[in-house]
């Protein structure tokens, strides 16, 4: 019953205003970093990072972890704890379906990060590419001096 209300408000949502957001192309040179003598890079698996529903894949639904709303919403809770806890400058996602969940886990965090996506060409699963970052990716280009990497 859940499921189908989830299917019929996610259908009347992309059809009344858009399918999924898209994220800012990188235009600017920015540093939000409290200390900007040190770089924190972090990779995440972040297990199908999903809140709108793919159908291509039933995600939320049997088709991944996620059997409906409320265990993403969990999900997405716990990636976002684990982000606050590790505190990374840049952090890159695997396995996020896009743009909506970048921007709600972003909401969630200190309001210093930017989300990116490189939107792929997997439309069996629907999983991208995301990136949060406190540093601009023009501004990783105009470095002159080294800094620490944690």
């Amino acid at each position: 019953m859940y499921n189908q209300l989830f299917l019929f408000f996610s259908f009347l949502y992309s059809t009344l205003f858009a399918t999924d957001t898209e994220c800012p192309m990188v235009s600017s040179i920015g540093d939000r970093r409290k200390d900007t003598s040190k770089l924190r890079l972090v990779q995440y698996n972040v297990e199908w990072l999903f809140i709108d529903y793919y159908s291509s894949s039933d995600c939320p639904g049997n088709g991944c972890t996620w059997k409906n709303l409320t265990e993403a919403q969990t999900h997405m809770d716990y990636v976002s704890k684990r982000i606050r806890d590790i505190n990374p400058d840049i952090i890159n996602f695997c396995e996020v379906e896009g743009c909506d969940e970048l921007n709600l886990l972003k909401d969630q965090l200190d309001g210093s990060y930017v989300s990116y996506l490189k939107k792929g060409t997997d439309t069996a699963t629907g999983q991208n590419v995301g990136m949060l970052t406190r540093v601009d990716p023009l501004h990783l280009c105009t470095f002159q001096s080294p800094i620490y990497i944690s």
